[in-house]
């Protein structure tokens, strides 16, 4: 924020300069563009442990250089070990994208047949129509797969702990799952 007093002969007057992003804490993702427009800048997640069949919640912050042409559907899914099957995934198209700065809300529901162990949580975009993954650029150049690696998420029997999230290391593909989302733009 900014605070400036101006002054001009015998009329004074101050103004206040607040950041188009509001101050919000979350995990920052670094330098994942999107769509040549959609920034990823970080997530919020309610727990880094879940029990087969749990649930829990994700916040993606993001910040669009423009509205988009087309309606991006998000898409979440869960990776193991690199080349193992996919253990869940999911699209969600009812986000409505805005110009600016944006937090989609995802309430992620996990099958209760995942065996426990740590998996990868991905995140993309893709096109409403064909499906097609958009490009994803990091900050050292395209990623190949165009998926963006959030975190890790360990599933377990046990209750969950409070946890710092962690970047994710190199991660793998997946399918099938049960996903809502809601959106909220800023």
């Amino acid at each position: 924020m900014l605070s400036t007093l101006i002054s001009c002969g015998t009329f004074q007057t101050s103004f206040e300069v607040q950041s188009a992003m509001p101050e919000r804490e979350f995990t920052e993702v670094p330098g994942y563009v999107i769509a040549e427009n959609a920034i990823l800048l970080g997530y919020t997640v309610s727990e880094l442990q879940v029990s087969p069949g749990g649930e829990l919640d994700l916040e993606l912050h993001w910040e669009l250089d423009e509205a988009p042409v087309y309606p991006y559907t998000v898409a979440i899914r869960l990776v193991g070990a690199r080349g193992a099957p996919p253990v869940w995934q999911h699209s969600d198209p009812s986000i409505r994208w805005t110009e600016g700065y944006q937090v989609t809300h995802h309430q992620l529901r996990f099958p209760s047949q995942i065996d426990p162990g740590n998996y990868g949580v991905e995140v993309w975009l893709q096109h409403p129509e064909t499906g097609v993954r958009e490009p994803v650029v990091a900050p050292d150049g395209p990623v190949v797969d165009r998926v963006v690696p959030l975190m890790t998420l360990r599933v377990t029997d046990e209750s969950p702990q409070d946890e710092t999230p962690r970047a994710a290391p190199d991660i793998v593909p997946l399918s099938t799952s049960v996903f809502t989302a809601t959106n909220t733009t800023k």
